[in-house]
């Protein structure tokens, strides 16, 4: 599984970061497992959206690779 986070310049980037890196530390990328956490963090995604809290307080957010392409 891939997530495409915020770089850390970008607003939220270091939070985002910080917030991942808690969430990965120790798990072991065995079968199952990836397809668990996917669903925690689209989960967690959509709840942000609905409470338009952090870079979802924007009414557009920057998407990373928008924002990678652009620089």
């Amino acid at each position: 599984m891939r997530i495409d986070a915020l770089d850390s310049s970008m607003p939220y980037g270091g939070e985002a970061k910080n917030e991942l890196t808690k969430i990965v530390q120790g798990i072991d990328a065995k079968e199952g497992i990836c397809m668990s956490l996917h669903s925690l963090v689209i989960k967690w995604q959509k709840e942000a959206r609905a409470k338009r809290v952090g870079l979802w307080a924007s009414s557009i957010p920057e998407k990373p690779w928008k924002w990678r392409k652009d620089k």
